[in-house]
């Protein structure tokens, strides 16, 4: 068996592919012709005629798959003329097919059409009509690629998260009100949508999420958080960057229990946490600046350091008392040392203000309150647990390793 296969569990066999930018060999083609795989995990491939032989070859010999990931490393050697049959040459349906994971944002070249990424739309709108999670990354930058099918014709029935990322959504010259229509009318077609992350890209978003298009919408990531304030209640789960213009909304999210925002400088901390309602859990609240080139560690005035770390200003507690439901908090701490005499006061003082709190991330990492409580220095998390915010809200972003299943999530 080729070295870079392998199957542990034939109930549910899979295929890890090497994350260095590797061609598609025979031997893992071969493979695939005697495999009816359940979940493909490749990190990483280039571009190619061979890329189709080998979605091909899982199309018609594993039709029992449920879980796809790829991400492709595009490569201007390997473009190749391709029509559009190479890839499901039978129209082949994919029923079982739930989870999609595909970044083609690797190492793009402007001047070059790579024909693989309308190949591979056609597909998931012709012969994947079961799907429930999906994500799809192109290039960030303006490119000759153009997949506008997918806005225009996707129709996924049962499609609960969706995670989209970069350019070449949109045809070519159209005005940002023909992009709103657009948008506004996919997600229309996918009342069933849960969990909606729109990132890096040419999208106009501000307009296209009404009160009517997403009634079932819990969890939500935006590049920027604008939106109506009647969506505001079924909120669980906000991910973005935090203007000004986002508080009053988040006032409105009397259901909110995770929070990871990014915020500028020119937001005052006490502000976006004033607004925070009463029900929140969890929160990694980041801010852009304190790793930017005017950054410096070695600050030694106690003026400068509260300007980057705004959560060690001396009015903290009474920014964070009011939300005593708190559990985690990220980010907010990760320049205290809890090894110091200034930094176990700091955190001993953080319990006493949230009695509930269990997990904070400080500079060593995340540690658990109750060890902290107890002065034990054994705050550690323990051994196969891990907190990830970026997991909180169960918004889609990608398919892992089977190994990655056994590590438990606080």
């Amino acid at each position: 068996m080729p070295e870079y296969v392998e199957r542990r569990e034939f109930d549910h066999p899979r295929v890890p592919v090497p994350p260095l930018p590797v061609d598609v060999g025979p031997r893992l083609l071969t493979l695939l012709e005697h495999t009816n795989l359940t979940r493909f995990f490749c990190d990483r491939l280039l571009v190619g005629k061979a890329v189709f032989s080998l979605l091909s070859k899982i199309i018609k010999h594993s039709p029992e798959l449920q879980e796809l990931h790829i991400r492709i490393c595009y490569s201007t050697t390997h473009i190749r003329s391709l029509n559009s049959n190479v890839l499901n040459p039978n129209r082949l349906t994919m029923f079982n097919l739930r989870s999609v994971s595909l970044d083609l944002s690797r190492y793009p070249d402007r001047n070059k059409t790579p024909s693989l990424y309308p190949e591979i739309v056609d597909f998931l709108i012709q012969s994947c009509p079961s799907i429930v999670d999906l994500r799809l990354l192109t290039f960030r930058l303006r490119l000759k690629c153009n997949i506008s099918r997918f806005l225009l014709h996707g129709n996924w029935p049962k499609l609960a998260r969706l995670t989209l990322r970069g350019a070449g959504f949109y045809s070519e010259g159209l005005s940002d009100p023909e992009k709103t229509l657009i948008m506004h009318q996919f997600l229309a077609r996918h009342p069933t949508i849960k969990c909606l992350s729109i990132g890096e890209g040419d999208w106009v978003i501000q307009d296209c999420i009404t009160e009517d298009s997403l009634p079932i919408m819990q969890s939500l990531y935006l590049l920027r958080i604008l939106l109506p304030d009647l969506m505001a209640e079924n909120i669980r789960h906000l991910s973005g960057e935090v203007v000004p213009a986002s508080l009053p909304v988040i006032r409105l999210m009397t259901s909110l229990q995770s929070c990871v925002v990014t915020r500028q400088l020119d937001l005052p901390y006490s502000d976006l946490l004033d607004a925070l309602p009463f029900s929140v859990e969890r929160i990694d609240l980041k801010f852009d600046g304190l790793y930017d080139d005017s950054y410096d560690e070695n600050r030694d005035t106690q003026d400068d350091f509260m300007l980057y770390v705004p959560m060690v200003d001396s009015e903290w507690e009474s920014i964070l008392e009011h939300l005593e439901n708190l559990t985690h908090i990220g980010s907010a701490f990760t320049t205290v040392d809890v090894k110091t005499r200034a930094g176990m006061k700091m955190m001993l003082k953080l319990c006493s203000v949230l009695p509930g709190l269990l997990y904070v991330q400080v500079a060593t990492g995340w540690i658990m309150m109750e060890g902290i409580r107890e002065e034990s220095r054994e705050y550690g998390l323990s051994s196969g647990t891990s907190i990830d915010s970026a997991r909180w809200g169960d918004i889609f972003n990608g398919i892992g390793l089977v190994k990655d299943d056994k590590i438990i999530l606080l």
